[in-house]
């Protein structure tokens, strides 16, 4: 019995000690993606050397990093070439299920960030603020590399999410869709791409408005989609159908209110608000239980936000004035809440 208590005991201390060092590896991971290591392993195998001179690091700390990576699956290593592993992949560029961006954001200012979580628990307000002394999106606002590895970040996730939508969500009611806080404005572009009976409003902040503009006209979708700089906690344009993707998540529950309530001022009389979210499910698997209890402290900390279940959207929608009138699960994972004012 000693023996066993004992064992599990020492199981539990290296497994919690390999959890402390979470920090090492999220910058190891961000070391590959900066030096771009899984693209230049794209074509095949690299010795060390081979490597280090393509991605201009010094071969023995290169060494030392990639043979921990391996360690725990990511690049495959047998002590002279380094190849990559279906783990590596996922930090190549120009993939769309790539995490490259992930890894560069979490590498630099949320790292950062997370640094100063003691004092958000401690104190209140988010980490991000404790950290840089402004808010998120203040930052970005001052910081244009920053800004640009977040909305793109945001807008791959976002991407996915909108060819689901636009693919699978019943959009022949609407006239005029309006997409709220919709970054580089993918989800109104995809569904006027598959539905050209529609026009449509994007709102954002002026810079990442004027970047959205680029990106509309570039699709043809000029002539049908107007793009506007605002706020969208205070006012958001007129119009029968809007789209809320991954927007909440970024908000406490009294400024995501302030959003939604935005929209129940401006939405037409029978009109509809989506509300379109990668909800924390019901019934987790570990996996999913892990990644939603990451991103959700991720989010309190860099931005002050929340992720939320589908009981805590429905919460919102209520002290905004809005009722839920369907749900449905789109093949990205996301989940649209379908809102209107009562009847």
């Amino acid at each position: 019995m000693f023996e066993l208590t004992f064992t599990r005991m020492a199981d539990a201390r290296r497994r919690m000690t390999v959890l402390l060092g979470g920090f090492a590896a999220s910058q190891m991971l961000y070391v590959a993606v900066r030096l771009r290591l899984a693209d230049h392993l794209g074509s095949g195998p690299l010795t060390i050397a081979q490597l280090a001179e393509e991605s201009g690091a010094r071969e023995e700390p290169l060494r030392r990093v990639v043979r921990a990576l391996a360690a725990f699956g990511v690049f495959s290593w047998d002590g002279s070439a380094v190849a990559n592993t279906p783990l590596s992949e996922t930090l190549r560029s120009g993939d769309g299920d790539s995490v490259r961006d992930l890894a560069l954001v979490y590498g630099e200012e949320h790292y950062h960030a997370m640094s100063e979580l003691l004092q958000s628990v401690q104190r209140g307000g988010s980490a991000f603020e404790h950290a840089y002394r402004k808010p998120h999106f203040s930052y970005l606002a001052g910081n244009p590399d920053a800004a640009r590895a977040y909305y793109e970040l945001s807008g791959a996730n976002v991407a996915r999410t909108a060819r689901s939508l636009a693919a699978e969500h019943d959009f022949s009611s609407a006239s005029k869709v309006v997409d709220v806080g919709g970054g580089n404005g993918a989800l109104v572009r995809a569904v006027l791409q598959a539905n050209p009976h529609l026009s449509g409003v994007l709102i954002e902040t002026s810079g990442v408005a004027a970047r959205a503009r680029a990106r509309v006209h570039a699709d043809g979708l000029g002539e049908r989609c107007e793009v506007e700089a605002g706020d969208i906690l205070a006012n958001v344009p007129h119009g029968d159908l809007y789209l809320l993707g991954h927007v909440l998540h970024r908000y406490d529950d009294e400024r995501a209110v302030c959003v939604l309530r935005a929209c129940e001022r401006a939405v037409a009389s029978g009109g509809r608000v989506l509300v379109i979210e990668r909800l924390i499910p019901d019934a987790a698997t570990d996996g999913d239980a892990q990644f939603a209890a990451l991103s959700d402290v991720v989010a309190m900390a860099v931005s002050g936000g929340r992720e939320r279940t589908r009981e805590d959207v429905e919460r919102l929608l209520d002290a905004a004035g809005l009722g839920v009138h369907a749900v449905a699960t789109l093949s990205s994972g996301d989940t649209v809440i379908e809102a209107a004012r009562p009847r």
